[in-house]
């Protein structure tokens, strides 16, 4: 069901997917530049639609927001556990899942931009993160793979998703280069897990298993 925000369209022609791409992609993109302070006009300007569209889709720009947020929240996560779900080390699943998020920072500068603004503080972003990094952790610990105590497993979350984010600023403002950063707070993650310092090097180092679209 929509939200309370969110008008259901009764018209689902490509057209109408086509329109709310448009507006997805303008909010994402003016979002990430200007953070809460952004308007219906600036979305409407940079999606090239009258206000009046906008209104067919959208009732506010809260409303618009929860659904690129929502969005956001299920693609990455969903599309890194998806393609690791079957790997049964969940060290590898976490170097994996921190090196591709440093890399789409790159790759997408809006979205990783979106990702360093709101993810610490917004609730739909934080739940797609604990469904899948906070299962990987869990699983590390009670198979005996990483040196930490049950209790830990939200401070290693809090830790591991911490610094992948101050590593996707580092890569934005062209301190660091994504395939640097990934493999550095892969590491040292993984090391502050408890993996040996060798291995956590060789993880954080191993080709990089592409994602399926």
């Amino acid at each position: 069901m929509p939200s309370a925000n969110t008008i259901a369209m009764p018209d689902a022609s490509g057209r109408a997917a086509r329109t709310r791409r448009r507006i997805h992609d303008a909010a994402r993109q003016e979002f990430s530049r200007h953070g809460l302070a952004v308007q219906i006009d600036d979305i409407v300007r940079a999606a090239a639609i009258s206000r009046g569209t906008f209104y067919n889709y959208f009732s506010t720009i809260e409303g618009l927001f929860e659904h690129v947020a929502a969005e956001m929240a299920r693609d990455m996560g969903e599309r890194i556990h998806a393609r690791l779900a079957d790997n049964d080390d969940p060290a590898v699943r976490v170097s994996q899942g921190i090196r591709h998020f440093c890399m789409r920072a790159h790759e997408e500068r809006d979205w990783g931009q979106f990702l360093t603004h709101f993810a610490l503080s917004t609730e739909l972003l934080q739940t797609a993160i604990r469904e899948t990094a906070l299962l990987d952790i869990q699983c590390g610990i009670a198979a005996g793979r990483f040196a930490l105590n049950a209790d830990q497993a939200e401070s290693a979350l809090a830790l591991m998703s911490g610094a992948t984010l101050a590593a996707m600023k580092l890569i934005l403002s062209g301190v660091e280069t994504p395939l640097r950063a990934g493999q550095n707070v892969a590491e040292l993650t993984l090391r502050a897990f408890g993996i040996a310092p060798a291995e956590a090097t060789a993880l954080a180092r191993a080709d990089l298993i592409p994602l399926r679209n």
